[in-house]
């Protein structure tokens, strides 16, 4: 492997990692709101889309971030696993 793609499968790395960081906060940023809906007495809740509240079902609601946090995790594993290949190809693997 020449320094050229060295190079390259370390920026790819760099950024694969950034993502999966980015990933990680949503994660626990999601995790944060399903705790604070659960707490909730209230029937609805407010969710914020774009520049807007939108007031929610609160079941809908924690539907939705229980699927997004599937989505997250699915997203972290995938970009995992590319990690993983570069990681090998770096090793030179």
């Amino acid at each position: 492997m020449d320094e050229k793609e060295t190079i390259a499968l370390q920026q790819q790395l760099q950024s694969v990692l950034i993502q999966i960081e980015s990933l990680r906060m949503r994660k626990i940023e999601v995790e944060k709101a399903m705790e604070e809906l659960e707490k909730s007495k209230e029937k609805f809740a407010y969710r914020i889309a774009g520049e807007i509240m939108v007031k929610r079902d609160k079941e809908e609601l924690k539907k939705e971030l229980e699927e997004e946090l599937e989505g997250i995790d699915l997203r972290i594993k995938s970009l995992e696993k590319t990690k993983a290949r570069i990681e090998k190809k770096l090793g030179g693997g």
